[in-house]
Parts: C-alpha cells; structure tokens; sequence
C-alpha cells in the first residue's frame, strides 16, 4: 500500500485492461495494432506526465531536444509489446530466443543452481520470467502490486505453480517471502531501474550522468550465496519473436563482504553502460514513464567509487 493506504494503479479507467485483452483475443493482428495506433495516441495525449517523462528521457539518450512524433513513438512501442504480453497472457504464440555470445552468457538460466535475475522496465522483460519458468525452474518476480493491471496475472496463470510474485507494497510482508524464497532453489527476478522501494542506493554512470540506482539484488546475493545475472528481452525478426540480451553474470564466491561490494559495484556499472549502448540501438525500447533515475548533486552525492 501507498502512504495513504491506497493501492497504486496504472494510468487509465479500471476497465481499459480487459477491453484491451478482449481486443487481443479476438481480433485479428491487424487489427489488434491499428487499435494500439490509437490506444497510443489517446494514451500520448491523454497522459502529460508520461508524456513529459518520455520527453525527458529521450532527450538524454538523443542527446538533442525530441520531435513530438518521436514521443509518439515511444508510446506506440510500448503499445505493441504490451499486445505481445496480453498474446501470451491468453495463450497465443510468443517465441524467445537465445542465442549466439548471449546463450553462452545464458546457461546459468538454464540450468539448476538457485539465482537472482536482474532485469529493467526495457522490451518485452516481464517475459523473461515466464520464459524462465517453462524451463522448469520456479521464478519470484519481484513486482509492485497495481489495481487496474491483469497482465501479469494472465501470464502467471498461463503457467500455474512455475510462476509467483512477491509484492513490495507490503515492506513486512516482502520480507518474510523473500526469505522463504531465498532459502529455497525459486530464481528471483527483479527490476532494477527504480528507486521508489527501501534498499541500498549508489551512484553510477548512465545517460551520460552520474545517477542514483538501487544496488539491493547484490545485498541479496551476499547474503545468500547466489549470482546474479541481467537480461532483457528485445524484438527480433517477426512479430512476436523475441530475443534474450544477456550480460555475463556476476559470482561472488569466495569475495569477502568488502570485496564482494566492490566487484558488485563495478559489475553493475558494466550492466548499466550496456544497456546505454541497446539504448542507443534503439531509444523506444526503455519504457519506464517515471522520472529518470536522480542525478548526482552536491546535496545528495555519495556512494560512488
């Protein structure tokens, strides 16, 4: 729960969720992004925050002040890989693929040894734990809980007991589960882009300024022994193919506390400067409508290194 005691919702009526699946399920794919083009114009033009945000934002990938038709776009990318979620939510084909240097990173997901997954609000990433979860792995994703979103819900329930989440809008409570889970072999996913929940923050490079991330899946890795790796999840050739990006994982053993901090510390660092240059490849696929990532000031400096 918020401070109000109020559950944070997405923007939009309570209904818009399920008339959009609704359209996803029986309309044909033609018809399905003509209606994204015009869910997400009504969306760019109903929504100035967000609208402001993705101004904001890909001004700094861009380096130069936006058109108005490329903030369109961000909003119609996000459009068309929320169309992929919702097609996998009611069970239609969705296709990740992994291959190449990015397989070879990748083994640790496939394979049985217990691990935290860091990924961000970047492509199609919400896929990836349901990816994960066909391989036979249990996953834990890590989400804020909304009241007017079913996406997530439609994919869990697509893959039964392979996929749960664990809420954050219950400190106490998030807790105790991720302990349980922890303590277990489930994978952790979690998004890493935000800094609206309690955790260690430090300062890194990103955009072209020094700015302030949460470092907590590398407390949690300390803690319980696991490695961490990143991924995302971008369109490839086709529709609704999909490919995993992946950044060599991150092992820890054997590092004390110390040493352990500062390995995480440089390898997240790493993360962030490769998922600038994706960024760069292709702006529209960030799709965290918030504020960008504080910047680095004389008041609130610290934790860099």
């Amino acid at each position: 729960m918020d401070v109000n005691g109020k559950e944070p919702r997405n923007p939009g009526p309570s209904w818009s969720f399920a008339l959009f699946r609704f359209g996803v399920r029986v309309l044909p794919l033609s018809l399905q992004y003509a209606g994204g083009w015009i869910g997400a114009s009504v969306a760019y033009w109903r929504m100035p925050a967000q609208r402001n945000h993705s101004r904001a934002y890909l001004e700094a990938i861009l380096q130069r002040p936006p058109l108005r038709r490329e903030v369109w776009k961000h909003f119609y990318t996000f459009t068309l890989y929320l169309i992929a979620k919702v097609r996998a939510g009611v069970g239609k084909p969705v296709e990740l693929v992994c291959e190449g240097s990015d397989r070879e990173h990748a083994e640790i997901l496939f394979g049985n040894d217990p691990m935290l997954l860091g990924t961000f609000h970047v492509g199609a990433s919400d896929l990836l734990g349901f990816h994960i979860g066909e391989t036979g792995r249990r996953v834990c994703m890590v989400r804020m809980r909304v009241g007017n979103s079913g996406d997530l819900d439609a994919l869990a329930h697509s893959l039964g007991d392979a996929v749960r989440f664990i809420w954050v809008n219950d400190p106490g409570q998030l807790l105790l589960s991720l302990g349980e889970a922890l303590r277990s072999s489930d994978t952790i996913a979690m998004q890493c882009d935000r800094i609206d929940h309690t955790g260690r923050k430090e300062v890194f490079d990103f955009l072209g300024k020094p700015r302030i991330f949460r470092t907590s899946i590398y407390r949690l890795a300390w803690l319980f022994k696991r490695k961490v790796i990143f991924c995302v999840a971008v369109r490839d050739k086709g529709i609704h193919r999909f490919r995993i990006r992946v950044y060599p994982a991150f092992d820890g053993s054997g590092l004390d506390k110390k040493a352990h901090h500062m390995a995480a510390h440089r390898h997240f660092q790493g993360v962030l400067t490769w998922l600038d240059g994706l960024l760069k490849e292709n702006p529209y696929l960030w799709f965290n409508f918030l504020p960008l990532n504080p910047e680095v000031t004389s008041e609130n400096e610290g934790g860099r290194r």
